[in-house]
């Protein structure tokens, strides 16, 4: 979503107050993960978490993109929560990691990569119909 209000020009919509986190990981540490398990005969049939174990904000996902778009706008911060959302979600990377996994690419570099790709995207906005979704189903008050 910010990518694409990023292209329009228009703030982007942060619920709650932006300091929820995730684990963002780049899709070539995932393949990476991928090849290192199909290779490792001795973890046949085990269940691993691929991520970077490391907590990120949305207010930092919304405030890199700006950055790297030159964008001087700012996210729009609500203040209001959808219903059963998760507060912090980070990957307990530690099993995979005894197996030889290292994430190697960076959150800045990832959504380097990402921005350069999207610009060459055509944005389609979804927002406002995901958005009543959520409000019919009183998930959210946006």
């Amino acid at each position: 979503m910010v990518i694409k209000s990023l292209q329009r020009r228009i703030a982007s919509i942060v619920y709650e107050d932006g300091l929820q986190t995730r684990d963002f990981v780049s899709v070539h540490d995932v393949v990476q993960a991928n090849i290192l398990e199909m290779e490792k005969r001795n973890v046949d049939y085990n269940v691993f978490n691929v991520g970077t174990g490391i907590p990120t904000s949305i207010r930092k996902v919304a405030q890199t993109l700006f950055g790297l778009y030159g964008k001087s706008i700012k996210p729009d911060i609500t203040r209001k929560f959808r219903k059963d959302d998760i507060w912090h979600c980070v990957a307990d990377i530690s099993k995979i990691k005894r197996i030889g996994h290292k994430p190697a690419v960076s959150f800045e570099k990832g959504m380097g990569e990402l921005s350069q790709w999207s610009r060459k995207e055509k944005a389609v906005d979804k927002f406002d119909s995901a958005n009543e979704e959520l409000r019919k189903r009183g998930l959210s008050k946006i």
